[in-house]
């Protein structure tokens, strides 16, 4: 299984950044300018996307919740956004929006 993880960038020059662990990124691979304080996802050090800051915390709770369940946690507070409401299916698999 294959897990990005997102880091928020401390330094960036020429194509790599330093990330908040100290971990070194390759953003070779990512288009456009990277900068200090920008969020990557990263696997394998190397950069893959960058992400806005909800969507990078998303990840990281999402991570988190991970673990926290392997040890047996309760995880409701690492997904408000979804305790309290029925789950929606995205537009594209919902009932009369097929293809053919």
């Amino acid at each position: 299984m294959c897990i990005g993880i997102p880091h928020r960038l401390e330094a960036v020059a020429d194509h790599r950044g330093r990330s908040e662990s100290g971990e070194v990124v390759d953003l070779a691979l990512l288009s456009g300018d990277v900068a200090v304080g920008d969020w990557v996802l990263v696997h394998a050090g190397i950069g893959v996307a960058v992400l806005d800051e909800a969507d990078a915390l998303a990840v990281r709770n999402a991570l988190e919740a991970v673990a926290a369940a392997a040890r047996g946690e309760n995880v409701d507070h690492l997904f408000a956004d979804l305790v309290g409401r029925e789950p929606t299916l995205p537009p594209h698999l919902q009932t009369g929006n097929e293809t053919t």
